[in-house]
Parts: structure tokens; C-alpha cells; sequence
């Protein structure tokens, strides 16, 4: 597989040499130390350090560093008494909100492990989670629980806890949302067997068991991707795995943490960019979390006018908006030093229409739910245009053959693997994906399903995703799930979905449906009908933009569909 034009001044270079390090800015650590401690420890200590500043700013509504710590172990106690005990499984079907933050360590308290339901899911989506995961006991708003009651009953979760998005506004907002029905109210049967969060974190805090966790072994959180095979999956993450992600962030970003004050928190919590960076990274550095449940783009900039945020984390779509938005209207973002931006590939014209705005550059890197980060340009670091940077401290990173445990040449492309302290050690329930990791040289890489190249520098380059994987506005969406939800269809005899590129460059990737229609309908099937029929089955981010019927699917002569015919067609 070669580029092209080889690079023949590398092919004596060696990725085990690391030559990246010589790119390292000399205020940047080459290594850095990462502590054996759970993430509790983290929040823990850092509530006693900053018991009185704020922790969560939640649309006007303060709460302290010091409330959080007492929040956390009320809800630890409580769930303690229910029941839950380490290693079990609680999802957590919450948006950003306050009561995730407060449930999310107050299982890890116990040992238990969280696994964050994405709020996007339809119940379909949801269920597959549920039952893959093992959940034992699901927290989630209450205005979503009648939809998902017959999945819980079906799968046989027993405890329910419930809560109100409202609880921890002002009161002033609270009243002003139901008045203006901005969040409706649930109605849920009065003897219904459900516990409300709200009333368990008035009780007084019970004791619970001082739980010994292993921050190389035990799980910390069990996130869902669709990763790089095109299936759902569970990828745990041990305490050791995201404190040296938290490590690794904080060492390549300089003082932009030591100096930030205000972090804006409004990327979902059930991705790995929301959860462990922002949330668990700005509270166990003292940050101030702006919580806010879904993102007003003109509010966001207010807030960093307001907070004066000087360290912003996104991703391409989100600095597409606040561009279009920042030609519209003044803002002083006079504030922001650092401009962080990840989960997808971001355009240079983005980037550098972004720097004439604001005078920042976007610090791009590379990384997956698996391991996150992997590459990035510390701060004062050189960028190069469509690098995805060079690997962070403690890191390997090199280009393999994606068949065979060996690496290609340097400058050659291959399937990028990636080995360090930051990757997780296999997925849950492991047995179904026996190749996730090659082993060369006498370490475990992970396959990440990219392919890509190292240059003469030490820098890496994404060039395409090996399984066809389509991204839209930073998420993942496998077509063979697209593919599985429009066979149920009655019209349906084929289909093949593939990424199209959207509009906005920024944005990715659409979901395009080929479709070949049984014969007998023919005359009658409805685009339209089939994108309603996916409407009800699929989060709406993966419901199809466009669909074409055609008479047949391109195919090898093993039968296998063509995906780069129909996209190219």
C-alpha cells in the first residue's frame, strides 16, 4: 500500500524511536508520571481543595464543591442500600445535567460501573444497550420512563430511580418552564414501583462499605461505540485508563487548565469527550462546570463573553455554528487561549477562518472511545495541515498491515494501531471480537480501523476509515445497523447505506440508502414511507437524508456489496 511517492528519507526511521519527540515544545513533558488511584480519589480530593468554590454552574442554579462531595455520598449510600455492589452495571439514560454528575461517582463509589445510555437512542437503540451491558438498575428523567417501561419490564431491571430535569434550576426557571411548557411535566402512576432521585438525596447519608478498587483492573466506565467493525459494542475503560487520558491532556495542554477557570460543559456526557475530558477532567482540576443541557450557540458565546473562557473544547460542527453565528452578531472572545477540537477530522479552511475571528487556533487531535486521546499538537507545537498531530505522552502510535502483526514502512499507509496506558485493555464481552488487538514488537496494539501514515517528523495522518464507518457531526453511525432497521420494511428486498458528504463540510457525512425494492412494489413504495419507518427504529442522527431505488447493488464475485461504487456512482 503505497503513497504514491515514497518518502526515502524514512525508510531507515523506526516507530519504536518515537521521532516525534524531537517536535515536542521544550515546556511540553516527553513522559509523564500517572498516579495509581481511582477517579474517585480525583473528585475527592479535589472537593476538599476547592470545598468552597463552585462546581456546577446549572442555568443560574450554584452548587458547591463541597455540596457536590455531600450529594455524591448521599446517592452512594442510597444505592448501597439498594442493592448495588461492585462490579454491577447502572445506566445512566441522563442528559448533561446535574443528576448525572451527582449518580456517575456515586456508583464508581461502590465500585459499580456506569454505563452512559446516549439520550439520542430510540428505544430500540436503548434496549440493545441495556441487555448487552446487563444493567441491573437504570437512573433516568422521568418524562422518558413510559417509553422505555416495557424494555425495562422485558429485560427484568428491577430498580428504577427516577428524576426531574427540573430539580436543579432556580426555582424562577423551574416555574417559568412549566408555565411556558418548554419541559413538560411527567405523568407517572402514583403507586408506580419507581424510586425519585430527588427524595433519596434528602435522606440522611447512610454508611456504605469503603470498596478497594484496583485502578489497573476494575472498570470505571462501560461506554458503547460503534467502533471500528460496524457492530455495537462495550468498551471498558479502567480508572488507570482515564486518569492517564486526563494525564496526558492536562500535560500536552500546558498551563491552559492552571489558568482556565470556567469550562463550558455542554458535549453529551455519554461520550468519552464529555464524560472524561470535561467532566472528570474539569472537576478534579477545580474547574467551574457551565452545565447546559442542549447547546444555543448565540447563549454559548455569551457565556464565554460572560465567563471569560479562555479553554474551549468542540468539535468541527460546534466552530462551524459559532462562526456563522460570530458574522451575525459581536462577541468579545477576546478571552479564549487554548481552542481544543476532536471526534472527527476538521477542514484547514475551518481552522483558519476560526483564527481570523478569534486569533486562536483549533488544537486538533486523534483519538477513539477506545483510546482517547491518542495524537494531538501540545500547545506550542507546530501543526501541519491535515496532520492529526504526533502521540501524547506514554504513547505508541504507528501504521501496520491491517491483516498481518507487522508494521509497514514509515510513510507507507497502513491500519494505525495504538498502544499506551490510555487504552483500554479489550472490549466487554471479548470473546466476540478476538482481533481487536495485533501484537508486534512485544507490545498489544489496538487496531483502531484507520488507515494512515507517519511522515518524516513523527506526525500522523488519517486518509480514510477502513470499515466505511459514517461521521455526522462527531458521531458514528455502522451502516449495517442503518442496513438491519430498512430490511424490516415490507418494500424492502435490498440495501446498501453509505456516507455522503453533507452540505457543510464541517457537518461529515449524511446517510444515504440504496435501495432495491421487491417487485411487487415497484409502482408504490415511498421514499418517504421508508424514512418515517426509520424515524421510529433509529436515533434521528442516523435516519437516511437520501435514498435511491435502484434496480441492483454493485457486488464482487463474492457477492459483497461495493460500498465505494455507490458512493463514487
Amino acid at each position: 500500500m503505497e503513497m504514491g511517492k515514497p518518502f526515502n528519507m524514512v525508510r531507515n526511521m523506526n516507530y519504536l524511536d518515537k521521532p516525534w519527540l524531537k517536535n515536542y515544545p521544550p515546556d511540553i513533558p516527553k513522559e509523564v508520571d500517572i498516579p495509581e488511584v481511582p477517579i474517585t480519589q480525583l473528585i475527592d480530593e479535589s472537593v476538599k481543595r476547592n470545598s468552597n468554590k463552585v462546581a456546577i454552574v446549572f442555568y443560574g442554579k450554584k452548587i458547591s464543591y463541597e455540596k457536590l462531595g455531600n450529594y455524591i455520598e448521599k446517592m452512594a449510600s442510597v444505592l448501597h442500600d439498594l442493592g448495588i455492589k461492585k462490579s454491577s452495571v447502572v445506566a445512566l439514560y441522563l442528559p448533561t445535567c446535574p443528576q448525572f454528575i451527582i449518580s456517575y461517582y456515586a456508583i464508581q463509589k461502590l465500585g459499580a460501573v456506569p454505563t452512559a445510555v446516549s439520550f439520542l437512542f430510540s428505544p430500540r437503540e436503548v434496549r440493545a444497550q441495556l441487555e448487552d451491558s446487563g444493567a441491573e438498575t437504570v437512573i433516568m428523567i422521568d418524562l422518558l420512563y413510559n417509553k422505555t417501561k416495557p424494555i425495562i419490564e422485558e429485560l427484568g431491571i428491577k430498580k428504577v430511580v427516577l428524576t426531574d430535569l427540573l430539580y436543579f434550576m432556580p426555582s424562577y426557571k423551574r416555574k417559568l418552564s412549566i408555565i411556558l411548557r418548554k419541559i413538560p411535566k411527567a405523568k407517572i402512576p402514583k403507586d408506580e414501583a419507581v424510586y425519585y432521585l430527588e427524595n433519596l438525596i434528602k435522606r440522611d447519608a447512610m454508611t456504605y462499605p469503603t470498596i478497594n478498587i484496583n485502578p489497573k483492573e476494575d472498570i470505571a466506565s462501560l461506554f458503547y461505540t460503534s467502533g471500528t467493525t460496524g457492530l455495537p459494542k462495550g468498551v471498558p475503560l479502567t480508572h488507570y485508563n482515564i486518569v492517564a487520558c486526563l494525564e496526558q491532556v492536562k500535560a500536552s495542554s500546558g498551563d491552559a487548565f492552571s489558568e482556565s477557570k470556567y469550562l463550558l460543559s455542554y458535549l453529551p456526557f455519554f461520550h468519552i469527550y464529555g464524560q472524561s475530558v470535561i467532566l472528570t477532567g474539569g472537576l478534579s482540576m477545580g474547574q467551574t462546570l457551565i452545565v447546559i443541557l442542549r447547546p444555543d450557540f448565540d447563549e454559548l458565546l455569551r457565556y464565554i463573553e460572560k465567563y471569560r473562557i479562555s479553554l474551549l473544547f468542540g468539535v468541527p460542527a460546534f466552530y462551524r455554528i459559532l462562526i456563522e453565528r460570530m458574522r451575525r452578531g459581536r462577541y468579545d472572545l477576546s478571552s479564549l487561549k487554548v481552542c481544543a477540537c476532536g471526534s472527527d477530522y476538521a477542514p484547514q479552511h475551518l481552522k483558519d477562518e476560526w483564527k481570523k475571528l478569534t486569533g486562536v487556533d483549533i488544537s486538533e487531535g486523534y483519538g477513539l472511545t477506545e483510546a482517547c486521546p491518542a495524537t494531538g499538537t501540545p500547545i506550542g507545537g507546530k501543526d501541519k495541515a491535515g496532520s492529526v498531530g504526533f502521540p501524547l505522552q506514554n504513547t505508541l502510535v504507528a501504521a501496520a498491515h491491517p491483516e498481518k502483526d507487522e508494521f509497514v514502512k514509515v510513510g507507507d499507509l497502513g491500519e494505525l494501531i495504538v498502544s499506551g496506558p490510555q487504552v483500554m485493555k479489550g472490549y466487554w464481552k471479548n470473546e466476540k471480537h478476538p482481533n481487536a488487538f495485533a501484537r508486534i514488537a512485544g507490545e498489544n496494539w489496538l487496531r483502531t480501523g484507520d488507515i494512515g501514515f507517519m511522515d518524516e517528523d513523527g506526525y500522523f495522518y488519517m486518509v480514510e476509515r477502513k470499515k466505511d464507518v459514517i461521521k455526522y457531526k462527531g458521531y458514528s453511525i455502522f451502516p449495517g445497523e442503518v442496513e438491519e432497521v430498512i430490511k424490516e420494511h415490507q418494500h424492502v428486498s435490498e440495501v446498501a447505506v453509505v456516507g455522503v458528504q453533507a452540505n457543510e463540510v464541517e457537518f461529515g457525512q449524511i446517510v444515504k440508502a440504496f435501495i432495491v425494492l421487491k417487485e411487487k412494489y415497484r409502482d408504490t413504495a415511498s421514499k418517504d414511507n421508508i424514512i418515517s419507518f426509520c424515524k421510529d427504529r433509529l436515533a434521528a442522527y442516523k435516519v437516511p437524508r437520501e435514498i435511491e431505488f435502484i434496480d441492483e447493488l454493485p457486488k464482487n464475485a463474492l457477492g459483497k456489496v461495493i460500498r465505494k461504487e455507490l458512493r463514487e456512482g
